[in-house]
């Protein structure tokens, strides 16, 4: 009899073990497809690893932002969904808890058919356990008893259900730049330039990109370079000295943007200060800006 029971008991466990790997690979997939996309848009750098890094982190925060989202850092319903990320079975969230999907809906009404069907997979307290929550009282009611079958029958049932994101806030028109539009975005870009974050700082540019006097350049190039001059100039600070002027009268609905800026940057052992006068082109990217070229001319310094 004993042996019997044992025998169960290892039964069951393999069972959890099972699910909690298939759910595992799941969850290293989608977060994979996370950072796939996010580089795409130039936010994530990292090696695609399935692996949730403060990289990823900072990555999905910068994303956050531009989209008007809640910032979280994590890979939470509507950034997954303006990500188009498809791997949602056990989808995770970097730095949060696992996003719920709804349940199926073929579980028994009958409270006592739901803890039959439990207790031919898996003991409460042995998938609680397993899971981190409270097995007391998660066998108390009909609903805990029926997430438990369909936690142990697997998530993949119902994981291609279409995801209906949460409405974004309100991004500026495409296809209207205006003084405000263009100022914010300048301003922006002097800001994140003053930060350590490369992903921050490359992510103005549409690649590839004419880049001050190296002629069109690819996103890697300019990873590298801003890394050195980051590098070289720990402290750099930028500031604004004359209206910024914009024209959108270029073609393709390009938009060329000058400013004039006094800047200084440090390291340990030098300062350099100067003025430069700034000319971007610029095209509209979605509900974003992209600068497609760039140079400076150095007035003095």
């Amino acid at each position: 009899m004993r042996q019997g029971f044992t025998m169960i008991m290892v039964i069951r466990i393999l069972c959890v073990l099972l699910c909690l790997g298939t759910t595992l690979v799941a969850d290293t997939e989608f977060v994979r497809e996370a950072q796939e996309e996010l580089r795409k848009r130039n936010l994530f750098f990292g090696d695609i690893d399935g692996q949730i890094t403060p990289q990823l982190t900072n990555a999905l925060k910068r994303y956050q932002t531009r989209k008007g989202f809640e910032v979280t850092g994590a890979i939470d319903s509507p950034t997954a969904a303006s990500l188009q990320i498809q791997s949602l079975a056990g989808s995770p969230s970097a730095g949060s808890e696992m996003a719920r999907a709804p349940k199926p809906s073929n579980i028994p009404a009958n409270p006592a058919a739901a803890t039959a069907q439990v207790a031919t997979v898996s003991s409460t307290t042995a998938v609680y356990a397993a899971e981190g929550a409270n097995a007391t009282q998660a066998a108390s009611t009909t609903e805990a008893a029926a997430e438990l079958v369909a936690r142990a029958q697997g998530e993949a049932a119902w994981a291609d259900l279409p995801v209906v994101p949460e409405p974004p806030a309100e991004a500026p028109t495409p296809d209207l730049i205006t003084a405000d539009r263009v100022n914010r975005f300048v301003e922006t870009y002097l800001a994140d330039g003053e930060t350590d974050d490369i992903g921050l700082q490359v992510w103005f540019y549409r690649f590839p990109v004419k880049y001050f006097s190296h002629g069109l350049v690819n996103q890697d190039f300019v990873v590298k370079d801003t890394q050195a001059y980051v590098k070289r100039w720990p402290e750099r600070n930028y500031r604004i000295v004359a209206p910024i002027t914009f024209n959108t009268s270029g073609p393709e609905g390009e938009t060329q943007i000058e400013f004039t800026i006094d800047y200084t940057v440090r390291n340990k052992g030098r300062t350099k200060s100067g003025r430069t006068k700034n000319f971007w082109t610029v095209r509209a990217s979605g509900d974003d800006m992209k600068i497609i070229a760039i140079r400076e001319e150095h007035i003095r310094g």
